[in-house]
């Protein structure tokens, strides 16, 4: 009887007060964190639902579970699981590659690796390297870059050449870009020497002896400009304007000005690399929105 008595003053004294504060809040806020994650959508990856990422909402609490694996330590690394056997297709299957350069279904952006996205401590730290693992184990196995996107070329280079033992160069396809190094116009530079010497500077950067596919980029900032607008419904150029936009039978092969000479410059000397054996394809691309890659 003394015992309670004594208990129940200390356990209402002023002194408590905080305690029962501290204890408090950390209680509500677990009872709220749980119950959200316990409300939040469960979306299962299996054979029958590949991409479930698509159902996924912004900033909402999605829980993926996949059914029916097995996990085993990488023989390479040995330092996390890895996934070895799935009731799902992987990415990177044969069945999942495509068109004649046999790419996978999804191909890993690696911009991801610059200020663009991120910040240099991140770029610093393991999570690139843990990540571009991660997307070689699934499958994921073309990585698209520049010498535009900062230091992405040599983040992935370095996280690559780190992973050769467990995926070696055979393994994955490198897509890189030149003739774009900043953000301005003057920071182009589509001359042969320009274009030979960004490729070059990848190659090292990228850790390889070739690539298998290099891009002019964003063409459109270098081109002579063949519109009758430079605003509006763009996709009249494929029916009742496309005489305005240079695009009628006959003109495939016109050079409009100097800036297409450029280009067709920098192509030739892209494809003197690719018969020399440092580039297995090439193409452009651009960054307008009415422009298709």
């Amino acid at each position: 009887m003394v015992f309670r008595r004594g208990f129940m003053k200390n356990w209402f004294a002023v002194e408590a007060l905080p305690i029962w504060v501290i204890v408090g809040s950390v209680t509500v806020g677990a009872s709220w964190y749980l119950t959200r994650l316990a409300r939040g959508p469960t979306i299962i990856w299996t054979k029958e639902n590949p991409t479930p990422w698509n159902d996924i909402k912004p900033d909402e609490g999605t829980k993926i579970l996949t059914v029916n694996q097995t996990f085993d330590k990488s023989p390479a690394i040995g330092t996390e699981p890895a996934l070895v056997n799935s009731t799902f297709s992987l990415i990177g299957s044969t069945k999942g590659k495509l068109g004649s350069l046999q790419l996978p279904e999804i191909i890993f952006g690696a911009a991801s690796f610059s200020p663009f996205y991120n910040q240099d401590d991140h770029l610093a730290s393991t999570t690139p390297l843990r990540t571009i693992r991660l997307a070689l184990r699934y499958g994921v196995s073309a990585f698209d870059t520049s010498a535009f996107y900062g230091a992405s070329e040599i983040v992935l280079g370095t996280a690559l050449k780190t992973l050769e033992p467990e995926f070696p160069r055979s393994s994955y396809q490198l897509m890189t870009k030149c003739g774009r190094y900043g953000p301005q116009k003057e920071h182009f530079d589509y001359s042969p020497a320009g274009v030979r010497a960004g490729v070059n500077r990848s190659l090292a950067r990228l850790n390889t002896t070739y690539l298998d596919t290099v891009y002019l980029h964003d063409v459109e900032f270098v081109c002579t400009a063949v519109q009758p607008r430079d605003s509006g419904d763009h996709t009249l150029a494929l029916s009742s304007e496309r005489t305005e936009y240079g695009l009628q039978e006959g003109d495939e092969g016109k050079v409009h000005g100097e800036g297409d000479q450029i280009i067709l410059n920098a192509i030739a000397e892209l494809r003197q690399m690719k018969s020399e054996g440092l580039i297995k394809n090439i193409g452009i691309t651009g960054e307008s929105e009415h422009f298709h890659y």
